[in-house]
């Protein structure tokens, strides 16, 4: 065990966030309804941070507006838009707080019944930009101290889901999703979190067994990497899949005994 010196106090400082909700829904008409809203925040920092002074404070308010229309009475389609606001403790080289990460995001998508109500799926596409997202940007191997600075992230993706019961035995939940994670001034950004993801659980009763349900499950998601700001290292994983299989059976109303097998084919990841 190496020699350690005597603790140091680095940091000591207080932040209180306090948050204020107020929405409201109009409707338009017996098909359309617009719904807005407001979220206020108040972030009040004092103290000491890495022996710098950690003072700071910040009010915003964030408004939110949605609109929705019932096409039919098993679609919906919807539009929203909100700002963001995001307080944030990093500091930079300087060891001065970098602010909150402020930005807008948009969102529009359609919900979708399916078997009398019993499947809901859903397709959602957004789009968000963030300015002054906290970014490692170096460390300090003596003193431990990490700094970061601000980026301007820009993200845009997709959302499928689908999940319920498709007719009387089957019970099913699943999905796909897409993000891109782009920053402004570097090009691909969290490289370490997937693209591409899908899942996918069902599970089906047994109508010869009352009782009995045999189900399995699949998750996949796409190539991630990592490159080290220290090493110039980069980590790898590849795209992989792991699949599983499970069963249960309800005794009486009180006892169900059940078994899961997860990653059945031994994926290594």
């Amino acid at each position: 065990r190496p020699p350690f010196g005597p603790a140091e106090l680095t940091s000591d400082y207080k932040r209180i966030l306090t948050r204020y909700y107020s929405a409201a829904n109009w409707q338009l008409s017996g098909a359309v309804t617009l719904i807005t809203g407001l979220h206020y925040f108040d972030v009040e920092t004092t103290g000491m941070a890495w022996e710098a002074p950690a003072d700071e404070v910040a009010g915003v308010t964030s408004p939110y507006i949605g609109l929705a229309w019932s096409v039919t009475d098993s679609t919906n389609v919807y539009a929203s838009y909100s700002d963001i606001f995001q307080p944030q403790s990093e500091q930079d080289i300087n060891r001065e707080f970098i602010g909150s990460a402020k930005g807008e995001n948009y969102e529009i998508g359609v919900k979708q019944e399916m078997f009398d109500g019993g499947l809901l799926g859903s397709l959602a596409l957004y789009k968000a930009e963030l300015n002054n997202y906290s970014e490692w940007d170096g460390s300090d191997d003596e003193t431990g101290f990490s700094w970061y600075r601000g980026a301007n992230i820009e993200t845009q993706g997709l959302e499928v889901d689908f999940t319920g019961r498709a007719g009387d035995y089957v019970t099913l939940q699943a999905g796909y999703s897409y993000m891109d994670l782009v920053n402004a001034d570097s090009g691909d950004e969290r490289t370490y979190l997937p693209e591409h993801t899908v899942t996918l659980l069902g599970s089906a009763d047994v109508p010869a067994l009352p009782g009995l349900s045999l189900g399995a499950s699949l998750r996949w998601q796409s190539e991630i990497h990592y490159t080290s700001g220290n090493t110039d290292t980069e980590v790898k994983q590849t795209a992989y899949a792991l699949i599983g299989l499970n069963a249960s059976y309800e005794i009486n109303n009180q006892f169900t005994v059940a078994l899961n097998l997860d990653n059945v084919t031994d994926e290594n990841y």
